[in-house]
């Protein structure tokens, strides 16, 4: 309560629910859950940055979504991880967009990470991940988020030094990449 830079993500990956590895909603929320949850946090606290990332396309649309959840922005990890994943973040920002109110923000969350989609071996795959953030600063995202295995588990080492070579070189140009 009362700490406006904080803002809660609910749920990871809310487009789990009801699929394959959790059929039945065991390990994941509903979208009417968030919905649910989401209210009771804005009762208390009308103020609090409230969403739930998901997946993006395949589950529901973006307007569904937000119409199921009434999120405050939309936390998607989209494009797909595929193998030109960082090209399609203009693609999937105007998919999201061409659904939603201008009003909304919106946030790539989890569009990749090594052994997703990305070759990490390969030291020039740093651009991947800096092209990716250049195309969702140009489209108009409200943020891009470098996802990484660096951060599951911090009890031995910081983040920073848990980071590969590849995901080094591309925190290091990040600032100057989005400029």
């Amino acid at each position: 309560k009362n700490s406006p830079n904080v803002l809660l993500d609910l749920q990871n990956e809310t487009d789990h629910c009801g699929k394959q590895g959790d059929p039945d909603c065991l390990g994941h929320l509903s979208l009417a859950q968030v919905r649910e949850i989401r209210n009771a946090i804005k009762e208390i606290e009308p103020d609090q940055i409230v969403t739930a990332s998901w997946g993006g396309g395949d589950a529901e649309d973006y307007k569904s979504f937000l119409e199921q959840t009434n999120v405050d922005f939309i936390a998607t990890h989209g494009p797909p991880r595929k193998k030109d994943w960082a090209e399609k973040t203009t693609v999937e920002m105007k998919r999201a967009r061409s659904q939603l109110s201008s009003e909304i923000p919106i946030l790539f969350d989890e569009p990749s990470r090594c052994d997703k989609g990305v070759d990490c071996k390969d030291r020039s795959a740093a651009q991947q991940f800096l092209s990716a953030a250049q195309n969702a600063t140009r489209s108009g995202a409200a943020g891009w988020f470098l996802h990484t295995t660096a951060g599951f588990r911090l009890n031995n080492r910081p983040m920073h030094e848990r980071l590969n070579r590849t995901e080094k070189i591309a925190v290091n140009r990040l600032a100057e990449a989005i400029k």
